[in-house]
């Protein structure tokens, strides 16, 4: 292995450690971690050292192959390498950080995002690549979305779509119609109409402040900002998936939400199923389940999932479906017998890594917070998210100033993640037979 591979395998053994010992309890763990890592901090400075002389006798350590891209920096050396310009311009210095000064810097004329003096630092896209991954991972929609390509020098996406969602016989897939011929008879001739959505890139942001003293300590800082800005921004991305304010226009400052049903402006396509007759507030039972299931498109039904409030959780468990009665008469009071007998319709979780969750007539239950209060509108849907569209540009972008909080010895670091999102269905679908209509998104309504 050669000295790079030892360095790059060091560096993974030190992140690895660190997130670890961010969630550890255990103090002799603890303590046995800090002797590890100064154990691979000692080493890594000694093979960092040889690397260097190597260098200086322009022999390279490994060969690259023509063109290639230089490595990425994770996302804690780059706060570390802006750290480092402004230290050095007050004439100190991080250990072990070599200042590598964007070369924009000395062509700038005017303001500019490069110099520190004349607006911050611009820091390259490539820092965030590994923030977006993380929100995609940590996220519960964007694995399961649909993720549409916004073209090269556009900001927007147009998608054609059929204005109808009656399949009747008269409207079916935009007013075209397939005849069954006898030979040598003439074609009947059908035109389809068609009509434009689009939805227009919008922005979510994030802005925080680090000290000095922790952009100097290189153990925690990349856990630190990582854990925070992917926290905050996965959150958003989730909520507004679901309950976004946005506009069927495509154009307003957040995403339309699956469940947004409660304006002109919202998913025209979401269907609210009524609470039985006298049903106590705040509950789930039977007939709400039966109806949510029969509202569901039929095409969606394999793709669809159960999202609960956790506090709904608990009635589902005990919820059956009524079989039949049993009623026996004994030769005394004690001995008679009578009442109904059903089947659970909540299967709870198994345990095993391929069934990390319960289901509800054989569709996933999925507990999750950004649901609304037990009660209320949103509590508990039926969905499926495959039948939303996202689009994102240029991944999470991040741009570092050492002004805005010079006083405090604190750099601003700002993220912003261009992206907009909306459901694929504008209207509830009529069936070619029946009356009944039907979508992707179910909710239950109000129980108060």
């Amino acid at each position: 292995m050669g000295i790079i591979e030892r360095i790059n395998t060091l560096r993974e053994e030190r992140r690895t450690l660190l997130t670890e010992a961010d969630a550890c309890e255990d103090m002799d763990r603890l303590h046995a971690i800090r002797d590890r890592l100064n154990a691979i901090n000692s080493q890594m400075d000694d093979m960092e050292a040889l690397r260097d002389q190597m260098a200086e006798g322009a022999r390279p350590m490994q060969a690259a192959p023509e063109n290639a891209a230089p490595a990425q920096p994770t996302l804690g050396e780059q706060l570390q390498q802006v750290a480092a310009v402004e230290l050095r311009r007050r004439g100190a210095r991080i250990p072990g950080v070599e200042v590598r000064v964007n070369p924009r810097a000395n062509t700038a004329s005017g303001q500019n995002e490069t110099d520190g003096d004349d607006g911050g630092y611009l820091l390259s896209p490539t820092v965030t690549t590994a923030l977006l991954q993380s929100v995609r991972e940590s996220s519960f929609f964007l694995p399961r979305v649909r993720h549409l390509s916004v073209g090269p020098d556009s900001n927007s996406l147009d998608m054609p779509y059929w204005p109808d969602k009656d399949r009747s016989n008269s409207n079916r897939y935009g007013g075209v119609k397939a005849y069954w011929m006898n030979e040598a008879d003439q074609y009947t001739a059908t035109q389809t109409k068609f009509a434009t959505r689009s939805m227009k890139l919008t922005k979510l942001g994030a802005l925080g402040y680090a000290t000095e003293e922790i952009l100097r300590d290189s153990r925690f800082l990349e856990s630190i900002m990582m854990d925070a800005f992917n926290n905050a921004m996965t959150w958003e991305v989730d909520e507004a998936i679901l309950f976004g304010a946005g506009t069927v226009s495509g154009n307003a400052a957040q995403p339309l939400g699956m469940l947004n049903g409660t304006s002109s402006t919202g998913n025209a396509a979401l269907i609210t199923v009524a609470k039985e007759t006298s049903q106590a507030a705040a509950t789930v039972n039977m007939q709400n389940i039966l109806k949510m299931w029969n509202r569901m498109d039929p095409a969606s039904r394999s793709r669809a999932i159960w999202l609960i409030n956790p506090d709904i959780e608990l009635q589902l468990i005990q919820m059956t479906m009524q079989t039949g009665t049993i009623s026996s008469a004994g030769e005394s009071a004690v001995e008679k017998v009578s009442g109904t007998f059903g089947v659970p319709v909540y299967m709870p979780p198994n345990g095993l890594a391929s069934a990390p969750y319960g289901t509800l007539l054989g569709r996933p239950v999925v507990p999750n917070e950004h649901m609304a209060a037990a009660g209320s509108l949103g509590d508990i849907a039926f969905v499926d998210p495959s039948e939303y569209f996202w689009i994102e540009r240029d991944g999470i972008r991040q741009t570092t100033s050492v002004h805005v909080r010079f006083e405090y010895d604190e750099m601003a670091f700002k993220f912003t993640y261009r992206c907009n999102g909306m459901p694929s269905w504008y209207s509830v679908g009529t069936p070619a037979k029946g009356t009944t209509t039907r979508s992707p998104y179910v909710a239950l309504a109000a129980r108060s």
